[in-house]
């Protein structure tokens, strides 16, 4: 099983599913709140995902967190890019 901290990880679980994989979005909370359902999950995959810039620093606590919480588990972050403003621009679009 892997647990999943997302600003949306419902559509990260959704695709993990669908490929077999029994998967579990955490709600962002507290990074004790967070550490606290990873120990009940026990998963053996965590990922992390963030959106840059501010996400970044957030996301290097919870890995050193749950690095230290667990040296066997696997953990994957993942830093998000959205590219719609460059979408938004190359249409035309004036403002976003």
């Amino acid at each position: 099983m892997g647990a999943i901290f997302n600003y949306d990880g419902t559509l990260a679980e959704r695709l993990l599913e669908r490929q077999g994989h029994r998967a579990q979005s955490i709600p962002i909370g507290t990074t004790a709140e967070m550490l606290s359902q990873v120990a009940e999950l026990n998963p053996g995959v965590v990922c992390i995902s963030a959106l840059p810039p501010f996400g970044v620093n957030h996301a290097r606590a919870l890995y050193t967190k749950l690095r230290t919480q667990s040296l066997d588990l696997h953990i994957v972050v993942c830093l998000q890019h959205i590219a719609f403003r460059a979408v938004k621009i190359a249409s035309g679009a004036k403002q976003l």
